[in-house]
């Protein structure tokens, strides 16, 4: 199994590029409307805001759940091909965000103009935008709400987490900068966090204290997915995996993690294959 990921900020950073890169779904059933829609993203968004898109596009819930883990930026219509809705699919995604967030970066494209569906969209599920195909499509206004989803992501993706450092004082980081994350053998209730360095372009090695397990260590991310179980003792960041080997995670800087025989399928739900 060869995995691949979108890794936005950090890929980057090691190869020095200025451009973002994001990656998008679009969830749609018709082919020729989903194609208008990665034009939109390709074409235009790009060219305009500078950031350089990956898309990855499904027809079914099934699908979709299949390959969202790693989507930074969704667009989502309604009806889609077997069961499942554009709504229960946004319902899973909405679960990787916090009760108190305004919105989150979902725009909806759909036939559909009934009330129902515009307010369970905007209202309980709190998408950016709801766009109805026959009366309010058009391109001026999918660009415009993309601009939106974009900045409402980078948000997402600017949020911190504070360790404790021994001794009592506390030190806080952009999620996206923590690689990985090891567990010092038991007793010690120490980790050791591999954080990547704006100013060396390199990752250093900090160590904060722990109260008791790795778990918990997950629990002060912003969602489980930021952070995922490599092994009994490691977590990894799964934005900054490239690849494996039988017994190792291999990170954009070439370096190896230890991936443990029962966290392999673990790991590779939180994979898409970048196109």
């Amino acid at each position: 199994m060869r995995l691949t990921t979108c890794t936005n900020f950090l890929i980057q950073n090691i190869k020095g590029e200025d451009e973002m890169i994001i990656s998008f779904m679009v969830l749609e059933n018709d082919a020729v409307f989903s194609a208008r829609l990665k034009e939109v993203i390709e074409r235009k968004l790009t060219e305009e805001i500078g950031i350089e898109a990956t898309i990855v596009t499904a027809t079914s819930f099934s699908e979709a759940m299949d390959k969202q883990e790693s989507v930074d930026i969704h667009l989502v219509g309604i009806d889609l091909n077997g069961k499942g809705s554009g709504l229960d699919y946004i319902k899973e995604v909405a679960n990787g965000y916090s009760d108190d967030e305004p919105v989150i970066p979902v725009v909806v494209i759909s036939s559909h103009n009934e009330e129902f569906y515009k307010m369970m969209a905007l209202n309980d599920l709190k998408v950016i935008s709801y766009i109805e195909k026959e009366k309010t499509y058009n391109e001026a206004q999918v660009l415009k709400d993309l601009k939106r989803a974009v900045k409402c992501f980078k948000k997402f993706d600017d949020r911190t987490v504070t360790f404790s450092r021994p001794g009592g004082y506390k030190v806080t980081y952009k999620e996206r900068d923590i690689w990985c994350i090891k567990r010092l053998p038991q007793g010690q209730k120490k980790i050791v966090v591999s954080i990547y360095d704006e100013a060396s372009k390199g990752l250093i090695e900090k160590e904060f204290s722990i109260k008791s397990s790795l778990g918990e260590v997950i629990e002060l991310f912003s969602s489980p997915d930021k952070m995922i179980r490599c092994h009994q003792s490691w977590l990894v960041n799964p934005r900054v995996i490239t690849g494996e080997t039988r017994k190792d995670l291999i990170l954009v800087s070439g370096l190896k993690i230890p991936l443990g025989g029962e966290y392999r399928d673990n790991v590779g739900t939180y994979y898409i294959t970048l196109r």
